[in-house]
């Protein structure tokens, strides 16, 4: 009987490294964030010199809208986590200094060309997100440094939370954050379930999510997205119940992973919700282009050792 139990125990064990491999497949998309001094000297450096930056662009409530009316007075939305009503302690220069600093790093991080850098910088979900004085860039400084800044991650989880799917040790930092904070604020998620009962005019016009059609595609995007952060982020912002252009701040370190003329098309991508003042409300659509070709081009590097510019091409040598 003990034969058999042990047997049988073995072959679990073999199911389950067996799937571990083909969800958690080993295949690191960039380099690891080094916690050293020399990173944490950068991070400091940069934190002071965009915070200075942010003293020069004052929150007058034309620049800064959200943070000045909202985050400023330790106010929180319903569909916010509890958490969010602490980032006025940060002060308004600080999270200007934060949120720059964290594109920064997650280029650095990606070894991002100086073209990429610049026209990250100036994608419009940077200067969106700067521009309403939103939170998405400590999102994303919390995906750089996950597992430990899962709470981070997850002050705007639309897109971020994708992110946990990565690693084995994101999910079970995603697990304690979300039971931790479940038993010290009650069952907090629900809230952002319903988030569009708290607008009065209902859905905005710039919610682009396609949820619950996009699903199908969407579940075969993740699929073949395992063990990439940045992949899962790019196919879960075609999922995720609720998304608007600036959030994909969070997507924007991608632009550092692909080539140059790539790049160039992904940021004139980034600026296409736009022609909703030309076309009407259908143009805040065209903001899913940018992920997509983010998404097509970190597929076709990781299946076929070349960026889809050069699959598409008949002549692979062709410079991208």
């Amino acid at each position: 009987m003990r034969l058999w139990l042990a047997g049988k125990s073995e072959t679990v064990v073999r199911y389950l490294r067996a799937w571990d491999t083909v969800l958690f497949p080993a295949i690191p998309p960039y380099k690891t964030l080094q916690f050293t001094a020399k990173s944490f000297l950068f991070f400091v450096l940069g934190v002071l010199l965009f915070s200075a930056i942010g003293t020069l662009l004052p929150a007058n409530g034309f620049i800064g809208f959200d943070w000045v009316h909202v985050f400023s007075r330790g106010m929180r939305l319903p569909f916010y986590p509890f958490w969010t009503q602490y980032v006025y302690l940060l002060t308004w220069p600080v999270l200007v200094g934060l949120t720059l600093t964290g594109i920064s790093v997650a280029l650095v991080q990606r070894q991002a060309s100086p073209l990429a850098i610049v026209l990250a910088f100036l994608s419009l979900p940077v200067m969106w997100t700067l521009f309403l004085g939103q939170l998405d860039g400590l999102a994303l400084l919390g995906c750089i440094g996950l597992p430990w800044l899962a709470p981070i991650a997850l002050l705007k989880p639309q897109i971020s939370a994708f992110a946990f799917l990565a690693k084995k040790r994101y999910m079970v930092a995603l697990v304690v954050t979300l039971v931790v904070s479940c038993l010290i604020w009650g069952p907090w998620p629900i809230n952002m379930l319903n988030y569009r009962s708290y607008y009065a005019e209902g859905r905005y016009a710039q919610d682009i999510s396609l949820w619950p059609w996009s699903v199908p595609v969407g579940l075969v995007l993740l699929w073949f997205s395992r063990g990439d952060e940045d992949m899962l982020m790019l196919a879960g912002s075609f999922v995720t119940p609720h998304v608007i252009p600036y959030n994909y701040i969070v997507l924007v370190p991608a632009m550092g992973r692909i080539g140059q003329c790539s790049a160039v098309l992904a940021w004139i991508l980034s600026w296409t919700p736009l022609m909703s003042n030309w076309i009407g409300p259908k143009g805040w659509f065209l903001g899913h282009l940018f992920p997509a070709v983010l998404w097509l081009d970190l597929y076709c590097q990781r299946h076929r050792g070349r960026s889809w510019r050069r699959s598409l091409c008949k002549n692979p040598t062709v410079s991208d």
